[in-house]
């Protein structure tokens, strides 16, 4: 019985290296060449490049030829042990019949009830060596594909180190140009994306993400990287070995697309009280950190909609429209706004007029608020200022010449 389970172990064993043969035994080696244009200009020198392309060619010959023979050889031997266990099993049963079974009928009662235990034990531990080569067989599979893993969440890290460089410089850069708004970099940090994600799945991402963290410390991929050593160096004689089955779950899919999510923090000075988060500002001071930041979005033209919105005049006046003044001469800016200061402190280059009546847009006039004569010039006093007589209405009660 021990000769016939070590005879299927090693038709397993066989099994396992027919397809492991192309992969073990395939070369590697590549040496292409690129034809030369003139090959008597070079003389010897080709000849000897060619006689390398030529040996490695020969030695891809003899490779295929050497596989062929080794899967020969693997099917003859699996042949051979069908026919071995084959033969053990019909000399077992002509022993048992012959020899084994009138010597028991023998036995007294209580000893027959003994054998009759030990031929049940036997039975079922029969396929154990059978298991246990399945188990080193996809033991060795799980080694492999958690290295490969691994060497993945490595390249990864890597990765995102130059990401997260890039942006932190883009950080600094920015806070470097902006007096009254501060940026703070939140690597791996995007809150709002893993909320959704246990919203979405409730306990379950929990207990991934619960998990997950006790991998070590570091980013999300560092974590799954420590995950991924341990079990590429798993043993068959682990006492214990705890995979949460979320792992294997499309659920952990998901996850990857948020476990990376960066995020900034974005803060806005108001008096005495310092740079306050955006989340505890007003819809109007949310406006005021966030403009100057939109503004050097620099990667094309910019389309702004009615930036006045929830952003007082003297902001317009003091900081947007300066700064407007200076992006202009390298970007192309499309402004749509009913503002007098965004329209006539940036110097538009050039102004459209555009009317509704509710079912169809009509363009007016265009052209450059240089001077009173300008086209433009009443389309900009009675849209933007209300006309001339809202204007004088204005000054005289500011006293404004």
């Amino acid at each position: 019985m021990q000769t016939e389970q070590r005879l299927q172990s090693l038709r397993t064993d066989v099994s396992v290296q027919q397809t492991r043969i192309p992969d073990d035994y395939k070369t590697k080696l590549t040496f292409p060449i690129t034809p030369v244009p003139d090959p008597t200009a070079v003389g010897s020198a080709a000849a000897a490049v060619a006689n390398v392309q030529q040996a490695l060619t020969s030695m891809v010959e003899d490779e295929a030829q050497a596989m062929g023979k080794v899967q020969k050889a693997l099917t003859t031997v699996d042949a051979s042990a069908v026919g071995a266990a084959e033969k053990i099993t019909a000399a077992f049963g002509e022993f048992r019949e012959k020899v084994y079974t009138p010597k028991v009928n023998q036995l007294p009662p209580e000893d027959r009830d003994i054998l009759s235990k030990q031929i049940q034990v036997l039975e079922e531990t029969k396929r154990l060596p059978v298991a246990e080569k399945a188990c080193e067989n996809l033991l060795r599979e799980v080694h492999s594909a958690a290295k490969d893993l691994s060497g993945i969440c490595s390249e990864i890290c890597d990765l995102r180190e130059v990401i997260a460089t890039h942006r932190q410089n883009l950080v600094t850069s920015l806070n470097n140009e902006l007096k009254d708004v501060k940026l703070r970099f939140l690597g791996d940090s995007n809150q709002a994306s893993r909320e959704r994600f246990q919203n979405r799945y409730g306990a379950e991402a929990t207990a991934l993400l619960g998990w997950l963290g006790t991998f070590g410390d570091g980013g999300s991929y560092q974590r799954l990287k420590t995950l991924f050593d341990k079990l590429a160096t798993l043993q068959l004689d682990e006492k214990e070995w705890k995979i949460s089955d979320l792992l294997w779950d499309i659920k952990f899919v998901e996850f990857l697309e948020v476990i990376d999510d960066d995020d900034i923090e974005v803060s806005l000075r108001v008096g005495e009280a310092g740079f306050v988060a955006i989340q505890n500002l007003s819809a109007g001071q949310r406006c005021v950190a966030v403009f100057p930041i939109l503004l050097r979005n620099t990667q094309a033209p910019l389309v702004i909609d009615q930036p006045e919105d929830n952003l007082g005049n003297r902001y317009i006046a003091d900081v947007i429209a300066p700064d407007l003044l200076v992006r202009k001469t390298s970007q192309q800016l499309l402004v749509t706004s009913h503002n007098a200061n965004l329209v006539v402190l940036t110097d538009a280059d050039l102004i459209g007029h555009l009317d509704s009546d509710g079912s169809r847009c009509s363009f007016l006039r265009a052209g450059f608020l240089a001077c009173p004569t300008s086209t433009v010039k009443q389309s900009v006093l009675d849209v933007l200022d209300g006309g001339e007589a809202a204007l004088a209405a204005r000054q005289r009660k500011y006293g404004v010449q």
